[in-house]
């Protein structure tokens, strides 16, 4: 896989080619393990019910979790941080904590049982 990340630097950032490429394998990705994504949210709510989260926490962590599965060359540090900050532009005030703590917990169970492998 492409690091997509590192190639938005300079005059590459307008040219779209690898952008929209990684796009439509991040949608896939996220539409195409939906249900696997869903499971791994609601068994990381802690006391809480799933239901109970705000749609949109539900939306940013499940495309995190196809991005964090799906592109290994892009760190686990990195891909937390973008869908938090997408958190703090888009949902609640209390949400980038919790997403943050949510794919934490996610991140740190899938390497715990060899699911992932991932660059800090």
């Amino acid at each position: 896989d492409t690091d997509y990340h590192d190639n938005a630097q300079g005059n590459e950032l307008y040219n779209g080619c690898a952008y929209l490429e990684f796009a439509r394998k991040l949608v896939f990705q996220a539409l195409n393990g939906a249900d696997y994504y869903r499971n791994l949210i609601a068994q990381n709510t802690r006391n809480w019910d799933v239901e109970r989260v705000p749609l949109m926490d539900r939306i940013i962590m499940q495309v995190a979790l196809a991005e964090i599965t799906s592109f290994p060359t892009i760190p686990l540090s990195v891909s937390i941080n973008e869908y938090i900050e997408i958190a703090k532009s888009y949902s609640t005030p209390n949400s980038a904590r919790y997403i943050n703590a949510t794919l934490d917990g996610i991140s740190k169970k899938l390497i715990a049982e060899h699911k992932l492998t991932k660059n800090a």
